[in-house]
């Protein structure tokens, strides 16, 4: 990360620079990590001058993660989810390198696919999940009943028990610890990532510099992850409905009601593949993809969720 000394951002004169170093803020990383309160304790600068500040370091100094791997699908194959009609919507499962995003409205049904998807990955392979819960929303007994109503014996039950790793957290620096501790971990057998959920981590849906810097921060090592460890990421995120002119392509929404997931617009574009999660009854679900580089915008399935799992 930049030292700030090297930096060039009018705002931080070498009288500044100073004044931070001496407080063992050295870099732009250091910089960031501080509240913007306590940056204008530091230096003097007016709050606006701290925000512009962040803005520049956001725009030049946030980084992207370079791809290193030339050809993911010679390196690993994708994994089924388990879901039939899933993983034709998918185009055959989840794939490494790949970001996945599935947003809904709450009680849509979002965390039931998820427990699903790392019940029949670990069940059907000898994969490893790990399942990151921010909102104790993780169920061991659903996970439990699905393998029960799949007649799987007790010895099966354990082992894909052993195969679901979780972590439960309630903060960010929790959830970037966590993803930095399975990054150096480079465990072959782990497959899949998912964190439910981001918006409770966040609670914002407007864009401001100190949640764009985290927002970034997660990108990274979440394109790390996936590119590097040849991981699909799925993350979990809520949608919230405006009456503007933009909106995402989901069938059947009407035409004054406008969704869009949480998290603002810089976390909009991240996911390389986002499926809207609908309730159309009590066990019926629809889910579209609304937003992908490589799959049809707009197509959509049904699945049912039941005592075993979801078909």
């Amino acid at each position: 990360m930049a030292r700030l000394g090297t930096v060039s951002i009018p705002q931080l004169n070498a009288t500044i620079v100073k004044q931070l170093s001496s407080r063992k803020i050295f870099t732009v990383d250091d910089f960031i990590a501080e509240t913007t309160e306590s940056m204008t304790k530091i230096t003097g600068l007016a709050y606006k001058d701290i925000l512009a500040i962040r803005k520049e370091i956001v725009n030049k100094h946030g980084g992207k993660v370079k791809n290193t791997l030339q050809s993911l699908d010679e390196e690993k194959e994708s994994v089924s989810t388990g879901i039939p009609s899933l993983d034709i919507l998918l185009n055959g499962g989840l794939h490494p390198g790949q970001m996945y995003e599935f947003c809904g409205t709450s009680s849509s049904g979002k965390t039931s696919i998820c427990l699903a998807i790392s019940t029949n990955v670990a069940l059907n392979s000898d994969f490893v999940v790990h399942y990151i819960d921010s909102k104790r929303d993780f169920s061991s007994s659903r996970i439990q009943m699905i393998l029960e109503e799949s007649k799987v014996s007790n010895e099966e039950v354990a082992r894909v028990m052993g195969q679901i790793k979780l972590t439960q957290i309630q903060s960010l620096p929790e959830l970037f610890s966590t993803l930095y501790s399975l990054a150096s971990a480079k465990d072959d057998k782990l497959r899949v990532i998912i964190i439910d959920s981001l918006h409770s981590l966040f609670h914002v849906t407007t864009d401001n510099y100190e949640s764009l810097y985290s927002l970034n921060h997660l990108w990274n090592i979440c394109k790390y992850l996936a590119d590097e460890c040849c991981l699909s990421v799925i993350t979990v995120n809520a949608v919230t409905q405006w009456r503007e002119n933009e909106s995402l392509p989901v069938n059947g929404a009407e035409t004054s009601t406008i969704i869009k997931p949480m998290l603002g617009r810089f976390w909009r574009g991240v996911p390389n593949t986002r499926i809207y999660v609908e309730e159309m009854s009590n066990d019926k679900r629809k889910l579209t993809i609304c937003k992908s580089h490589e799959l049809s915008i707009g197509k959509n399935v049904e699945i049912k969720i039941v005592n075993s799992g979801i078909i």
